[in-house]
């Protein structure tokens, strides 16, 4: 039997590798007989995408500089560049994964230090920058990333404003740069749209700290950006499918930088011929760190259930938890941490070694659908 895991990672606990070797381990300790084990780390644009690249591309060379994380504090990031080609992910200078809880704050962060790593890319003579998107923490539609790249965004009054989720709203003019021809690709992790109820303020405010009246206030910023975008550059970004990933920044790069938008789990599944290593396999793992709705709308478990629905071969689920809602939706069989460990502190901690009973768990599943 063939089994192919292909998991993202469990953010704030695992890397996809990891989750595959504590998965498999589990496996191999079951009683499954002549089993063979295939691995393929997976993203989907979002954190971790440039980690699984970088060890897919040898090619491109890894630069190392100082910038500013989504509260204006000097860090030092990276990113990748080959030639004329740069390759460049939000969450390493502009992550949620900068702050602490208690640091959360949309309508403050930005984007400005992502946009200091694309400024340096351009000052290298690149012509082509991929973006990789997701793990943010901020909703200011990418116009901090543009004020790193020199744009001015303007009040009524005519002062120059810090481009964050609170000041976009304000926003009444813009003053461009001239930036040399430089091609925008942005990898999203999700098709949600720019603004709306399954906007990014709404859906995605929350888990970054905003308040139901700053998620309000918010959405209101991203509508209004969209009214600006359209008035000065002649784009309607307001229903782009993935405009809303990471507070907007696809909807806006794309308005502003003509930046195509891409799914970033096509991406990665034709760096690593995921068709051809499920096509391989006679029964399918992943999953990643939380299951809800959004787990389903262009990330790494959905896709991969679509994918095995078409190659007609079975999946199965495994994550650290799930929303309740989704759970009672899945009809594929699913494995939750949570449903072993004591409690969320527990299942962090040792997410490694409950994967593997999980594993295990697995192992057992699959004997029972054995004739």
């Amino acid at each position: 039997m063939n089994i192919l895991i292909v998991s993202d990672k469990f953010k704030g606990s695992l890397t996809a590798a990891e989750v595959s070797d504590y998965l498999a381990k589990g496996l191999k300790e079951s009683d499954l007989d002549s089993v063979s084990i295939d691995k393929v780390s997976m993203a989907d644009g979002g954190d971790g995408t440039l980690e699984i690249i970088q060890k897919l591309l040898p090619q491109f060379e890894k630069i190392e500089m100082h910038t500013l994380d989504p509260l204006h504090r000097t860090i030092t990031s990276w990113y990748l560049i080959n030639e004329q080609k740069a390759l460049i992910e939000l969450a390493l200078s502009s992550g949620i994964v900068h702050l602490q809880a208690h640091e959360l704050d949309p309508m403050q962060t930005t984007t400005l230090g992502t946009g200091i790593l694309i400024q340096d890319a351009i000052r290298r003579r690149c012509t082509e920058i991929i973006l990789c998107l997701g793990g943010s923490c901020s909703t200011d539609a990418g116009f901090g990333i543009l004020h790193s790249l020199g744009f001015e965004f303007l009040n009524e009054e005519g002062d120059i404003l810090v481009p964050c989720g609170g000041n976009l709203q304000a926003i009444a003019d813009i003053r461009m740069p001239d930036l040399p021809l430089t091609n925008f690709t942005i990898l999203s992790d999700v098709d949600n749209p720019l603004y709306g109820l399954n906007g990014a303020a709404y859906v995605f405010g929350p888990q970054k700290g905003a308040t139901e009246e700053q998620v309000k206030d918010l959405d209101g910023g991203l509508v209004h950006i969209s009214e600006i975008v359209q008035k000065h550059f002649g784009r309607d970004i307001s229903t782009v499918k993935g405009g809303g990933a990471a507070g907007g920044i696809a909807a806006g790069l794309h308005g502003v930088l003509n930046a195509s938008i891409t799914s970033g789990f096509d991406f990665l599944a034709d760096l690593v011929s995921l068709k051809s290593h499920i096509e391989n396999a006679d029964i399918i793992i992943t999953g990643e760190g939380y299951l809800d709705a959004s787990s389903f709308q262009g990330k790494v478990p959905g896709r991969i259930v679509e994918f095995c629905k078409d190659a007609k071969k079975p999946v199965v689920l495994v994550c650290g938890g799930y929303d309740d809602a989704i759970r009672a939706t899945l009809s594929n069989k699913t494995f939750a941490i949570m449903d072993i460990a004591e409690n969320t502190d527990q299942a962090i901690k040792h997410a490694g070694s409950y994967l593997s009973i999980i594993g295990q768990k697995i192992g057992q599943y699959i004997l029972s659908l054995q004739p």
